[in-house]
């Protein structure tokens, strides 16, 4: 959800298809990824951002990824700028691409992967940051917090114009100093705090905080808006794709709020404006999925 309250998402229709959409002005638009050669129809798309501007971000999967499996997904980011073109954007050398939000400076975040979507390690993903008109030259963010130092593994999902202040996911390795707990899904904040985070070679320093929701076994983050407020999911199962989910709200001083539709068995906030707007997904009683804003 932007500023202006346009929003975005995806729905299923009675096909079994996914479409993304833009909700503007009260009208609903639909947003499919592009045909590819020999009519390979978009069978996903998902649109993830929408920024002040009317800029679009997201991904699709085509008929022929699942035709033919590639490892990951086979996921292509997408991109239009307001009343532009669609466009696709792949990572070379890498099977899959997602953009996960986009700031009214132009800044993407998002990631690449070469294997499991959500329910294993993913030690392919490897999170982006950059201004998608300077694509593909992006900065990589490697993992070397995680337990055992893998180097891929995080997902950048959401973050200030700038780029000096952003949040994303991480797959944790346990070495086993954790009795009883697997490897499991985490978040984290790297920011930069001030002019002074610099060496001697101009580089940014930029400061790296893992967090958890307390009591969780798995935390996900899935935006953050130019306060430094995050939204996510959390659980205490350990495989992203199984069970029921529950919201939070975590604060720029750390604190959390837990976030529950009313009578719902899932809910699931994934985006935030800079007014505190969440928007997000829950599943009623039926087993059936909603949208739904929350506003201060």
């Amino acid at each position: 959800v932007n500023n202006l309250g346009d929003m975005v998402g995806t729905y299923g229709d009675t096909n079994g298809m996914f479409h993304g959409f833009v909700y503007r002005n009260g009208k609903f638009s639909t947003v499919d990824g592009p045909t590819g050669a020999g009519g390979d129809i978009a069978v996903f798309t998902q649109i993830r951002s929408i920024n002040d501007l009317g800029d679009i971000a997201g991904m699709y999967i085509p008929y022929s990824a699942i035709l033919h499996p590639i490892a990951g997904g086979g996921f292509r980011a997408l991109y239009q700028k307001h009343g532009g073109q669609l466009t696709v954007y792949t990572t070379a050398g890498h099977l899959n691409t997602i953009f996960n939000k986009i700031t009214d400076t132009g800044l993407v975040y998002g990631c690449f992967h070469d294997d499991g979507v959500d329910t294993g390690p993913q030690d392919s993903m490897f999170g982006i940051v950059g201004q998608i008109s300077q694509w593909p030259n992006v900065q990589v963010i490697l993992d070397s917090v995680a337990a055992q130092g893998t180097p891929g593994s995080t997902m950048n999902v959401g973050g200030n114009p700038s780029g000096t202040q952003f949040t994303g996911v991480f797959y944790d390795h346990n070495d086993g100093s954790i009795k009883g707990v697997p490897g499991r899904h985490r978040a984290y904040i790297i920011k930069q705090s001030g002019d002074a985070d610099h060496d001697d070679n101009g580089h940014v320093h930029m400061q790296r905080t893992n967090f958890d929701v307390p009591g969780s076994n798995n935390t996900s983050s899935w935006d953050m808006n130019v306060e430094g407020d995050v939204v996510g999911i959390w659980g205490h199962q350990q495989n992203t794709d199984s069970g029921f989910y529950h919201g939070f709200l975590r604060s720029p001083d750390g604190k959390f709020l837990d976030i529950e539709y009313p009578n719902s068995q899932d809910t699931e906030p994934q985006g935030i404006n800079d007014l505190g707007t969440i928007v997000g997904s829950y599943v009623d009683a039926a087993g059936k999925v909603h949208g739904f804003v929350a506003k201060n």
